[in-house]
């Protein structure tokens, strides 16, 4: 993932744990515009700066409390690095294609766990059926 000048990241990986899609609001204090941000159920990549904005917000801050947001690292995830039932649960909850499959190409070429790759593809293919049914 990549990190900002600083040395922090760019991105967080958060995991919505709502079976439905949140929208946290940030509002610019200089201009006044609202954007809404769009959190899925299952893994999510935040952009470092909107997560700063928003992460202490009663909208999130309730949601950690409850345990329905979790942070999974405020950097990025090496995959090979988490046990192999930590990083299936993780795979389970990812709905984006290009992050699964830079964890397989990652996983592949450090490990190669036949547990973790198997994971990844099966999610790769239940996330090619969903888009069937559509």
């Amino acid at each position: 993932m990549p990190q900002k000048a600083t040395g922090e990241p760019a991105q967080v990986l958060i995991i919505n744990h709502e079976a439905r899609l949140l929208h946290p609001t940030l509002i610019d204090p200089k201009t006044r515009e609202a954007r809404v941000l769009r959190w899925l159920p299952g893994l999510n990549r935040v952009d470092a700066a909107d997560w700063a904005a928003v992460k202490d917000s009663k909208f999130v801050t309730w949601r950690f409390s409850e345990e329905l947001l979790e942070l999974v690292q405020s950097e990025s995830v090496d995959i090979t690095e988490l046990k192999v039932t930590k990083a299936v649960g993780l795979i389970k909850t990812c709905l984006d294609r290009r992050l699964l499959a830079e964890w397989k190409g990652a996983e592949s070429a450090a490990k190669g766990r036949s547990g973790v790759i198997s994971a990844i593809e099966a999610q790769l293919k239940a996330l090619d059926g969903s888009e069937a049914e559509e």
